[in-house]
């Protein structure tokens, strides 16, 4: 694991002091000056201590999905560290989504980065020994210019630097506007999400050519699991020949 999640820091110290000048920083939780996530709250984050199978959703080895459970458009895993049903989760996912905090990422990304350092789950590391592709949930074209930002494709630029890997934040497109997943429940999603993206037909070339291509793809929340699995459908249909997952929270 030390060998992936083994990286180099910058700081870019002018640039920072200015804008912590001018906006300051404050706990998401307790609002207390300095950082985004104070270090007290830090020590209060639950993280996740058990992968689970993204299909049948019991506990998975190193979140692998389980050989009786794979089919073929079927994840091939999936990795969450976060317990979203904890306060702090919750804020971090609903300050960067809906208060538009696209700093907030890089605190997100660090969390996802050192867990999984931490943590050393050898078959999500082999699978990125095999130089995946970073794939990004997409928003509609509507929505992220709404919003300004992906917050997927940020966290996928962040692990594109992290472990030097290519991101491609358009690879996936979103075809149709739907209804926000956390308005709905369990089969409305399902619903909701079907046939809403495709393969950005640019890329038809690379993927018709290549008979290997792996995908990592990166979000910020599994609830149902309901819009990743469309999208790995979605790739699978189209000769992708592994897709495992990451998410902030679950």
């Amino acid at each position: 694991m030390m060998g992936i999640f083994n990286s180099k820091c910058y700081y870019f110290v002018k640039v920072e002091l200015i804008k912590d000048f001018f906006f300051p920083k404050t706990c998401i939780n307790c609002a207390k000056f300095g950082n985004y996530i104070c270090c007290n709250c830090l020590k209060k984050i639950i993280f996740l201590e058990q992968q689970l199978c993204p299909v049948c959703g019991r506990a998975g080895a190193d979140g692998q999905t389980h050989p009786a459970c794979y089919q073929k458009n079927s994840l091939n895993g999936l990795i969450s560290v976060l317990d979203y049903h904890q306060p702090i989760a919750k804020k971090l996912v609903e300050k960067i989504k809906y208060r538009f905090i696209s700093d907030l990422i890089n605190e997100a990304g660090h969390l996802m980065f050192n867990f999984l350092a931490k943590k050393k789950y050898l078959t999500f590391e082999a699978f990125l020994k095999e130089k995946p592709i970073i794939v990004p949930v997409p928003l509609h074209q509507k929505r992220q210019a709404w919003r300004g930002f992906n917050q997927s494709a940020l966290i996928g630029k962040f692990f594109s630097q992290k472990l030097n890997l290519i991101c491609i934040d358009d690879f996936l497109l979103r075809t149709r506007n739907t209804t926000p997943q956390v308005e709905l429940k369990g089969r409305e999603r399902k619903i909701n999400i079907k046939g809403a993206f495709q393969i950005n037909k640019i890329y038809w070339p690379i993927v018709n050519k290549r008979k290997s291509i792996k995908v990592f793809l990166v979000d910020d929340v599994w609830t149902t699991g309901s819009t990743i699995k469309e999208c790995t459908k979605v790739l699978k249909s189209k000769g992708i020949e592994k897709v495992w997952a990451l998410t902030l929270t679950r």
